[in-house]
């Protein structure tokens, strides 16, 4: 379906496909996606370069892709997620259904400027190896913000406008391995 002008998707266009594992409906002209996908095999939706401002989907997948579209906020996402080139203007507080854990999430190119910590702490799961959250206007990071992200092993800060920091931010990323703080505004890290 990628490539086409679809621009509205309702429940009633795809139900006789019901076991389908990939859907991809990149390259359209989608502005409306408001149902629940009841596609018990599904495991990759890709819905990267429409119009959507808006997403509603109840439904556990293994990735999603919603990049390049216009998304403000998102409330439930599930698997790795691929969510840059939005308008998000803060981090998602992402509920996450346990029976497909994510391990990657790309948040670069959108317009976050705080990192709360209930966010990381509360609505993502702790097995994150990746987020990527370079090139937003992230301003602020609570300082426990990233304390539930154990086995974070990458996180990219970079292009954003950070002046400070605290000490605290990083102490409990104990697997990081890539830390990318280049191109902000920092002058401090208080302790």
């Amino acid at each position: 379906f990628s490539f086409n002008k679809i621009s509205i998707i309702q429940n009633t266009n795809l139900n006789t496909l019901r076991f389908l594992k990939t859907l991809d409906l990149s390259h359209n002209q989608i502005y409306s996606i408001d149902f629940e996908f009841q596609f018990q095999f599904l495991r990759h939706l890709n819905l990267s370069f429409n119009n959507l401002s808006e997403i509603r989907i109840i439904q556990t997948f293994e990735a999603i892709v919603i990049n390049n579209n216009q998304i403000t906020s998102l409330k439930y996402l599930s698997g790795n997620n691929y969510m840059n080139d939005n308008s998000l203007r803060e981090m998602p507080c992402i509920m996450i259904d346990n029976s497909i854990t994510p391990t990657e999430i790309y948040l670069f190119n959108n317009k976050i400027d705080i990192i709360r910590e209930k966010c990381l702490s509360h609505g993502l799961p702790t097995d994150i190896n990746i987020l990527d959250l370079r090139n937003n206007a992230i301003k602020t990071i609570e300082p426990l913000a990233f304390k539930a992200l154990y086995v974070l092993n990458s996180l990219d800060l970079s292009k954003n406008k950070i002046s400070s920091l605290e000490k605290i931010v990083f102490r409990d990323l104990k697997d990081l391995k890539a830390l990318n703080l280049s191109s902000n505004l920092l002058y401090i890290i208080k302790s």
